[in-house]
């Protein structure tokens, strides 16, 4: 048995695991007490329940403006388009109530909601969501807000591999004939060297050396930097280019 009390500006739920009595508060509702006091009870009937620790009960829209406000990864964007995804479908909800059926059904959610433009959504992006809310609990986990991480039980999806496809000389010719004279440097180093676009917008003089035919790139998607080769018909669009004034890019 257990029971709900009042605490300060809050609740707290009190009960008994293994003859000790146990008290857990920071709830800001009633209900809320109620339902973490239900799961705790059902896990000591169960005999699931191994001990419990301090957490701070917090929900998942502050936990996810904690998360972004100390995000430092390359990928801000797509980090917060996710983590408003999980915002959203989790509204209301305490980390530390979100269980393996709760992840599973967000799971069976996203794969049957279209993307924007009204495809299917993919087994890679229906990962990609997983795998964030799988890093906001770990860091729940770090922050005290949460035991365990439900994610771990969950098996992604099997993804396809992508087919890869390279332009013919007359598809490559017609794209530089139809690209704005501006952009035309960008693809003719995109198609003779296979750099990324953020590899190639970052791309500064000083990396790049036309003597030994070389392009120096620091920073790559694994971490490690590297060096392109340079052909002959990359040089001569390098050695065109003009410089900037006040930028080495």
């Amino acid at each position: 048995m257990g029971t709900i009390r009042r605490r300060g500006k809050g609740y707290e739920a009190d009960y008994y695991a293994g003859g000790k009595r146990l008290r857990e508060g920071g709830f800001a509702t009633k209900k809320e007490a109620q339902e973490y006091l239900g799961n705790r009870l059902q896990e000591i009937r169960e005999g699931k329940f191994f001990g419990t620790r301090r957490i701070k009960h917090v929900r998942i829209d502050v936990l996810v403006d904690d998360y972004l406000n100390r995000f430092q990864g390359k990928s801000v964007v797509t980090e917060r388009m996710h983590m408003n995804t999980i915002r959203n479908h989790f509204a209301g909800k305490q980390v530390s109530q979100i269980s393996v059926y709760d992840v599973e059904t967000f799971f069976a959610h996203r794969k049957s909601v279209p993307t924007i433009k009204g495809t299917p959504r993919s087994a890679a992006t229906c990962n990609r969501e997983l795998g964030a809310l799988k890093r906001l609990i770990n860091k729940a986990i770090a922050w005290g807000m949460a035991v365990s991480n439900p994610v771990l039980s969950v098996k992604l999806l099997r993804e396809e591999r992508g087919r890869m496809r390279f332009l013919s000389l007359e598809e490559a010719g017609r794209l530089m004939e139809c690209a704005s004279h501006h952009l035309r440097p960008i693809i003719a180093t995109a198609l003779c060297t296979g750099m990324r676009r953020g590899e190639i917008m970052g791309m500064r003089w000083q990396d790049i050396d036309l003597r030994n035919r070389t392009i120096f790139v620091p920073h790559t998607k694994n971490g490690h930097s590297r060096y392109v080769p340079i052909s002959d018909s990359l040089i001569n669009v390098l050695s065109n280019l003009p410089g900037h004034k006040g930028t080495d890019y």
